[in-house]
């Protein structure tokens, strides 16, 4: 073949797959604009729009790795060696304080020198806000408590805070797993996600109402689970949003109210929440049924309400305020379902009635001594610096400032601090031998 004829083949192929490519790239930009309409018109801010064109395209390319998986114990588990937001969960399936001491490493077996204390809760406590493991509230509190540290002894907080985390699945896991790997003391910080889940996740849903005491906080694993709903398509790598279109417009999406109402647990929920908007009675009988198991096993305790942003304890900076309605817009109103004046009240109305709830259960278990609730609305009123980085989750100041505030509670309970726990000459509420309240004890101011 002549010279001639070999380079207008080869201009001909070049000027085909020029063409070829044109197409594609063209096919792209207006699928990328219908999904982009697509999420605009279902009230979606057009920064959430981006972002997700943005996980499309990571979802396409990267391998995936699920942080949780369904956990047949506790519903929904973080997957051992998964990352997100910084955050690495070790092999156990919780998430590590960022250092490398074997002692403090240590699990499930436990060594005579350790004292271990479990800290249990939602996002917050995993940290979801602070650059790495090493800045979370256990990780901070366990510092400081080994700073500290005489005659040998060794302190361990386990950080067994989970995005999603409230009373409910918090008292499943304490009760019927991390109860036999002997814990010394049991932490909680609680609050934010009681309120979310009896007052706003069920409506980000289309639910018209909310299962009590769900541990499947997205109401999605039941579904899944029960092949109610059909798994997404990955999308490939070349036609990225062309996919997702035709995903989109072929999948049927089969979630409505009617596959969930008939189940019994949710129906009664219904009525549950007629009396009960706020899910108080969830709260209380939750925290009540952990606080009772340790009260009998003599097994110290310390629950601890988490502050709030709208509680107007301390004045939020300008980044403050602009983090938190980003978060607002992107997150948690992404659907439409309220507005942000109306979340911050409720918001803020729940965690006073909150307050209530803590104060009435320090008073129950006060005659134990060891048993505590405390509020931490006051934790940041004296902070300049920023510590939110949205209404519910902080910074790594606002975790330290955390671990800070517990740690005289944490402390006082230990081994010859001034609260000891008690001898009960027989088991229940109030046993404490001559019926006398040890100073101190209840709940804190």
């Amino acid at each position: 073949m002549s010279e001639e004829p070999r380079k207008g083949m080869i201009h001909r192929a070049f000027s085909l797959i020029l063409r070829v490519l044109v197409v594609i790239l063209a096919l792209e930009v207006l699928c990328f604009g219908i999904l982009t309409g697509l999420d605009l018109m279902a009230g979606k801010s057009p920064a959430r729009a981006l972002k997700n064109r943005g996980r499309e395209m990571i979802t396409a390319w990267k391998r995936l790795v699920l942080s949780r998986h369904f956990d047949p114990l506790c519903q929904v588990r973080q997957v051992p060696g998964a990352r997100y937001y910084g955050l690495e969960v070790n092999s156990h399936g919780f998430l590590g304080n960022g250092h490398t001491d074997s002692l403090l490493n240590t699990y499930p077996e436990k060594p005579d020198r350790l004292y271990r204390i479990i800290l249990l809760g939602g996002s917050s406590v995993a940290g979801l806000g602070a650059v790495g493991n090493q800045e979370t509230i256990p990780a901070f509190l366990e510092s400081l408590l080994n700073k500290g540290a005489r005659g040998g002894k060794a302190f361990q907080v386990l950080n067994f805070g989970s995005p999603g985390g409230y009373t409910a699945t918090e008292a499943g896991l304490l009760l019927f797993e991390l109860a036999h790997v002997q814990p010394d003391m049991v932490i909680a910080f609680d609050g934010y996600n009681d309120l979310w889940n009896a007052l706003f996740e069920y409506k980000r849903i289309g639910l018209p109402h909310r299962a009590d005491n769900w541990a499947d906080f997205s109401y999605l694993n039941y579904l899944y689970l029960n092949g109610l709903l059909p798994e997404r398509t990955r999308p490939l790598k070349i036609f990225t949003f062309t996919s997702m279109l035709l995903d989109r417009v072929t999948r049927k999406n089969q979630f409505r109210e009617e596959l969930l109402l008939a189940n019994p647990h949710y129906r009664q929920s219904g009525m549950t929440e007629e009396k009960d908007p706020f899910g108080l009675s969830l709260t209380t009988q939750n925290l009540d049924a952990m606080a009772s198991w340790c009260a009998l096993k003599r097994l110290p305790m310390l629950c601890f309400l988490q502050p709030n942003a709208f509680n107007g304890k301390r004045v939020l900076s300008s980044p403050e305020q602009g983090r938190i309605l980003d978060f607002f817009n992107t997150n948690t109103n992404r659907k439409g379902i309220t507005t942000f004046e109306e979340y911050g009240r409720k918001m803020s109305e729940g965690f006073s009635l909150l307050e209530g709830v803590y104060q009435s259960l320090g008073r129950k278990y006060g005659p134990f001594g060891h048993i505590r609730f405390i509020s931490l609305a006051d934790a940041f009123s004296d902070v300049t610096a920023d510590t939110y980085v949205d209404d519910c989750h902080l910074a790594g100041m606002g975790n330290l400032v955390i671990a800070k505030k517990m740690l005289p509670h944490v402390q006082a309970l230990l081994p010859g601090g001034p609260l000891t726990v008690p001898r009960m000459t027989t088991p229940g509420i109030g046993s404490r031998p001559g019926g006398q309240r040890p100073p101190g004890a209840g709940a804190a101011p």
